[in-house]
């Protein structure tokens, strides 16, 4: 009688046989194998096997019908490549490259060049793993320094700059001449991020970040410098944002674009400070992502067109985080709404990882000393609301933290219960000191013109956290927003006795582990912590 029997993968390679056509295949493509497939995208490109070194630059493929044909073939032949790339840049990182030593860059840049949309966009697909591999991403980057001196000799362009990546020149070319052309606009930016992320991992981790390292890494200067220089120059963060604009609702063009800025936020500032400059220098690209206008519409457009799509809600998240790191980053910040979506992620609690979860408490928490009488109660609100549900222990955490960042910054030291406000409750708090209280305004300086200080004020105070007098007695702004925060938590939500049932639920808690018992152990501290203010 026949019986039906499932085989796997894992079942055909267990004989001595097939385990050494197993260990074959394991093995880079044979050298002939991938000259031979180079000579057919060549002869495809510019009609010989074996043309001139160079021929990038002159690539023309006409839109009549023998040239659409052609392009579909050479798309079919990329595809291979593009196979071989992605082998390279994992399984073979650490050998010679293959396609590096048949010249598929040069194949593959002259494709890029060709200004055919489908044949464009699938080059695109192509470089992006060749970046991850050393020897084709120098290669490429050669061919296309080429590419701009033949053309700068033949047209009279203008030279490319000095010390500009250029792959990234390329790339706000294609986004520019592509503008209409969606795949083309979605595979550039890929490959612009992809470029970000690998050129800021080879970067030697050293203070200086001047001098190369023994092993091949690459100094802090030489290796981000390029790019900052392209971005600086070039159009392409402005053709990145005029895209999102002109595609709200692609989402493979946001989740794109997202991906470039989190990753250009991430590079650090690569130039010494000038000395006579009044302007600070910043100290990493954030710093000037958190004062784009443009940027942080793009962003808050994304995230609110697509709010339940992950990749978006992750990548704004962490541009808003790195921002708001630098003080001088927050009031912008706030007015684009940040503190806003990062409150509104926090609230409805998404499938998240901790570490995401991390991330929205950090931004959150940046924002606290800034917030309002009314922003403040919203906080409360919410963070009483996340711990009705009694979520999982890490999250928790972050919920009494925040709670605990709120209770700090509130001046609370005449109620009773302060002293809890210090010690090793600090490394809970994302600002651990409370803002100065501002001088009471006089009603004349609210209804006339503004009264200007002796130094630059940062942030002007809400009429809400003023009250011009309480008990014949004067109260600064941020004293009375205090009070009224501290009765709203005492009154409104019970945070005590929300809190205090917290506490003793998980203080009966029996650990499963030496970790859940260390966890546990965390959230019951930060209870007592936060009990302590009350």
């Amino acid at each position: 009688m026949l019986h039906e029997v499932n085989v796997g993968t894992s079942d055909i390679v267990r004989g001595g046989h097939d385990d050494d056509e197993a260990a074959t295949q394991r093995q880079p493509p044979a050298l002939s194998v991938v000259e031979e497939h180079m000579q057919r995208i060549r002869l495809e490109l510019c009609g010989q096997r074996h043309p001139p070194s160079g021929y990038a630059s002159g690539i023309a493929i006409p839109s009549t019908a023998a040239g659409l044909d052609r392009v579909a073939v050479l798309v079919d032949l990329l595809d291979q490549v593009r196979y071989w790339a992605i082998e390279e840049a994992s399984t073979f990182k650490d050998e010679p490259s293959r396609l590096a030593e048949t010249e598929a860059p040069e194949a593959v840049v002259a494709c890029l060049c060709s200004q055919r949309p489908q044949l464009v966009a699938q080059a695109l697909r192509v470089v992006q793993p060749m970046l991850r591999h050393r020897q084709t991403a120098y290669k490429t980057r050669r061919v296309m320094v080429d590419v701009w001196a033949y053309r700068e000799q033949v047209n009279s362009m203008v030279p490319l700059p000095e010390g500009l990546d250029p792959l990234l020149v390329m790339l706000a070319e294609v986004l520019e001449q592509h503008k209409g052309v969606l795949p083309v606009l979605v595979e550039a930016l890929s490959a612009a991020t992809a470029a970000l992320v690998q050129d800021g991992t080879v970067c030697v981790g050293s203070d200086n970040g001047d001098d190369d390292n023994l092993d091949g890494g690459v100094s802090l200067r030489r290796c981000v410098a390029p790019l900052v220089v392209a971005l600086h120059e070039t159009t392409l963060v402005y053709q990145m944002e005029s895209a999102m604009r002109r595609h709200p609702d692609a989402v493979p063009l946001q989740v794109e674009g997202v991906s470039f800025c989190a990753a250009l936020v991430d590079l650090p500032w690569p130039f010494e400070a000038e000395v006579d400059s009044e302007e600070g220098t910043p100290t990493s690209l954030a710093d000037i992502v958190a004062h784009s206008d443009g940027v942080l519409d793009v962003l808050q457009g994304a995230l609110r067109r697509h709010r339940q799509n992950l990749r978006i809600a992750r990548g704004v998240l962490h541009v808003w985080r790195v921002c708001a790191q630098h003080p001088a980053n927050r009031v912008p910040l706030l007015q684009h709404g940040a503190y806003a979506g990062a409150l509104q992620q926090l609230r409805e609690v998404g499938p998240y990882t901790v570490g995401v979860w991390r991330e929205i408490a950090e931004t959150v928490g940046y924002f606290i000393p800034l917030l309002d009488t009314l922003q403040r109660r919203s906080l409360a609100l919410t963070l009483r609301e996340l711990l009705l549900r009694r979520p999982q222990l890490e999250v928790l955490e972050l919920i009494l933290a925040l709670l605990l960042s709120l209770l700090m910054v509130v001046d609370s030291g005449h109620h009773g219960g302060g002293g809890k406000s210090g010690g090793a409750f600090n490394m809970y708090a994302m600002y651990p000191q409370p803002p100065a209280a501002a001088p009471s305004p006089s009603a004349t300086d609210i209804a006339g013109e503004p009264h200007h200080r002796g130094t630059k004020a940062v942030l002007r105070f809400s009429l809400l956290q003023w009250h011009p007098m309480r008990g014949h007695h004067p109260h600064s702004g941020a004293s009375v927003a205090g009070e009224d925060t501290w009765h709203f938590l005492l009154e409104r939500c019970a945070m005590p006795q929300l809190v205090s049932g917290l506490l003793e639920y998980f203080g009966h808690c029996e650990a499963v582990d030496e970790e859940d018992a260390f966890d546990l152990d965390r959230v019951c501290r930060l209870a007592e912590a936060v009990l302590g203010f009350f």
